[in-house]
């Protein structure tokens, strides 16, 4: 009777065991899908919260905040065997890549040159693996061949012929269903964002540094953090790129007056600010026109050609309009100067009287009056021969002073405004007094009915108009 059932059961095992197996692979392949899965969605976070994309050499690591398992458990499919080759789980980046973008750190400027090829055809990456520990997997993390990794990708799993990917050894005939296989569209983490008109930067705490005067698109990695400010430098949002996206928070007024001095003759300084030729100027006394202004290359933001206009500190200068600067509640002027001499005491540069204007002193003071009554001033270290910016900025609380777009002086002066007159505005010479002419070179002078931030004034130094 015993021998009856021990039979019994042995036949019984017999019969359930193919089925018992069935079930064994079934679990395995679906566990190991879902864990690729799990790994592609860390590796997409990891791209996410780093702005970063890993290398075939660290992918493992770099997802290993983002899945909740320890290194083992990502790098093999079957964590009791962490020595097993076979079921070693690979990343693998498509060869039609150029070699060097990855990894990929995100710059503020986003892609540029040739990392563009992360949004190309060629921007594919797989996650492969096998749960048939004693059959190898022909492929290892790196950059297969192009007919691999092609192979691979268009893969689609028939059940019924269970066949691998055409370009797998003979080894692997019938045995597709042990092979996984995940797709990572690299480009498809990229999200356009135009931009016009503002400033911005990039990251978790960030000034926004780079300032954006045309309609510029920018690629960035879904998750980055922009912060968004105007071009006068005030903050306006903070966004978490998810989608494409257009910003433009439009132009700030530009200057009221800007004397350029392209003039090779004739007594019209012409005005190129907003106020047109209302605001023309005059050469008075024999101004010297068509001199070498600041040029590129030693001044990159100015042609090779730029002139400026030459003042002989005699009795040369521009008779500006009258009015110009009335009720300004804020206000910015600049230009660049020049001196022919060492010695700079009282000579004006320009200005108008009792609203605000630029002035040497005695021993080289550089002086900043504004309102009649506020002054603020800055000794000049520079000697003669040499091209320098200056800028004066009055906001209605506080007076700035800027050299070659940094600030280098500043005091309270509350105003409720800066005043009216019939003074006008004067270049070279008669700003405070008639004696004070400058004797020196002159360029680029510019007036503005706002302040500027200082993001704008190192802008404007550089040879671009806010």
């Amino acid at each position: 009777m015993v021998i009856f059932v021990v039979l019994g059961l042995v036949i019984a095992g017999v019969m359930l065991a193919p089925d018992l197996v069935i079930r064994v692979k079934a679990r395995n392949r679906s566990n190991e899908e879902q864990t690729l899965t799990r790994l592609h969605d860390g590796l997409v976070r990891t791209m996410e919260k780093t702005q970063s994309i890993p290398a075939t050499t660290n992918w493992s690591t770099a997802i290993l905040p983002f899945v909740g398992q320890d290194q083992t458990e990502v790098q093999q499919v079957f964590p009791g065997f962490p020595s097993d080759a076979n079921t070693a789980r690979v990343f693998l980046i498509d060869p039609g890549l150029p070699s060097g973008l990855l990894p990929y750190d995100q710059a503020p400027g986003g892609l540029s040159g040739m990392q563009t090829n992360l949004l190309g055809t060629y921007a594919r990456a797989l996650l492969v693996s096998s749960t048939k520990r004693s059959l190898t997997l022909p492929v290892s993390s790196g950059t297969p061949g192009s007919n691999m990794f092609s192979s691979i990708w268009n893969w689609v799993f028939d059940p019924t012929t269970k066949s691998p990917p055409a370009a797998f050894p003979a080894a692997w005939s019938g045995y597709g269903e042990f092979l996984h296989v995940k797709r990572v569209n690299l480009a498809n983490q990229f999200h356009r964002v135009t931009m016009n008109h503002l400033a911005y930067g990039v990251g978790e705490t960030s000034a926004a540094t780079n300032t954006v005067n045309i309609s510029t698109l920018v690629y960035f990695l879904r998750g980055t953090r922009l912060w968004l400010a105007r071009t006068d430098g005030t903050l306006a949002r903070i966004h978490v790129v998810n989608r494409d996206v257009s910003f433009d928070f439009g132009a700030l007024s530009g200057p009221v007056a800007w004397f350029k001095f392209v003039e090779t003759s004739g007594t019209v300084a012409t005005n190129s600010g907003s106020l047109g030729a209302s605001a023309n100027g005059v050469y008075a006394n024999s101004v010297t026109l068509n001199v070498a202004g600041p040029r590129a290359p030693a001044y990159s933001g100015y042609a090779s050609n730029n002139t400026a206009a030459s003042f002989d500190g005699a009795n040369d200068y521009i008779l500006g309009t009258n009015n110009l600067m009335n009720n300004f509640t804020a206000f910015t002027i600049a230009g660049w100067i020049n001196p022919a001499a060492a010695s700079l005491n009282n000579q004006d540069l320009f200005g108008q009287l009792d609203i605000a204007g630029f002035v040497f002193t005695t021993a080289g003071k550089l002086e900043l009056h504004c309102n009649s009554t506020k002054k603020l001033h800055y000794f000049y270290p520079y000697g003669a021969g040499a091209w320098h910016h200056i800028a004066g900025v009055g906001d209605g609380a506080n007076m700035y002073i800027y050299v070659d777009g940094v600030e280098v002086a500043n005091r309270n002066a509350a105003v409720s405004g800066y005043g009216s007159n019939s003074n006008p505005f004067n270049i070279g010479g008669k700003v405070f007094t008639s004696g004070n002419y400058f004797n020196g070179l002159i360029d680029q002078v510019v007036v503005y009915d706002r302040a500027l931030s200082a993001a704008e004034v190192t802008q404007l130094y550089g040879g671009a108009l806010p």
